[in-house]
């Protein structure tokens, strides 16, 4: 005959087996907006990638064109030129 403590031990069993559940969902959505927050603090959401992205683009051409103008040969070929000229004077 049951004496009684094994539906209690039951009862202890099935409320430590709920109670652990909602305390790892709890601990698993504290880590995840944890991070998201981390993520949102070190500029990792699309707006501050595309910022990241344009500014380097900005800056490669910056030095793109420095380095073109001190590399670059942009003089013209000089020559003399001479034609004769016809007045019409009268």
């Amino acid at each position: 005959m049951p004496t009684g403590k094994a539906p209690l031990n039951i009862f202890i069993a099935c409320v430590a087996r709920t109670f652990l559940r909602c305390h790892i969902r709890t601990v698993k959505y504290h880590r995840e907006s944890g991070q998201r927050q981390e993520r949102q603090q070190k500029g990792n959401t699309m707006i501050g990638k595309l910022f990241k992205l344009v500014l380097f683009l900005i800056v490669v051409a910056f030095v793109g064109l420095i380095v073109f103008a001190y590399i670059g040969d942009l003089s013209p070929v000089q020559t003399d030129a001479r034609q004769p000229v016809t007045l019409d004077v009268e």
